[in-house]
């Protein structure tokens, strides 16, 4: 493949991966009115969580096609973090109407 085509798919998975991140923020501000500035936090413990663990499977000779529930279970890991600290967290810093 053209060093162009790689970097156009580059600039596209980017850009993607930053739409996620503020769309979170836009629908977490527009229904909660709390700025929840964890987003980036929780992407960045995915990735580690996510890489950890294909490392390892990879490490203990998984084949390649293995991966792929990885990256399902690491995504789960932190939705199942951010419901905790939506759950702990984020009720402390709401401020009453009144």
């Amino acid at each position: 493949m053209s060093i162009l085509v790689i970097q156009i798919l580059n600039s596209l998975f980017y850009a993607s991966v930053l739409f996620l991140i503020a769309a979170g923020l836009s629908l977490i501000f527009g229904v909660m009115r709390i700025v929840n500035m964890a987003h980036g936090s929780l992407y960045g413990v995915g990735a580690y969580v996510t890489a950890w663990m294909v490392g390892r499977a990879l490490a203990l000779g998984a084949p390649l096609w293995a991966m792929f529930p990885l990256l399902l279970l690491g995504a789960a890991a932190v939705a199942l973090i951010g419901a905790v600290m939506a759950q702990q967290g984020l009720p402390a810093l709401r401020v009453s109407a009144a």
